[in-house]
């Protein structure tokens, strides 16, 4: 791993609170996102609705477990 790879890891880390299912939920978000998308260009409508809600729950749920409106790095 070089330096730019662990400042990256430091920064994911410092912004999830160090909880390892928070940093999976923020990434599962925006996976869900991107394939929320995906299904609005197919013109898949209900589909991409539900991933967009389940995405907002899992943010909500990441943000939650980081520490929330505590974790100064969230608001840097």
């Amino acid at each position: 791993m070089d330096n730019e790879d662990k400042e990256t890891e430091e920064e994911l880390n410092k912004i999830t609170g160090g909880s390892r299912l928070s940093r999976e939920l923020f990434i599962l978000h925006w996976g869900l996102i991107i394939t929320a998308f995906i299904f609005f260009l197919m013109r898949s409508w209900k589909v991409g609705i539900i991933l967009l809600v389940i995405s907002i729950i899992a943010v909500l749920i990441s943000y939650r477990l980081a520490g929330g409106k505590y974790n100064p790095y969230i608001y840097k």
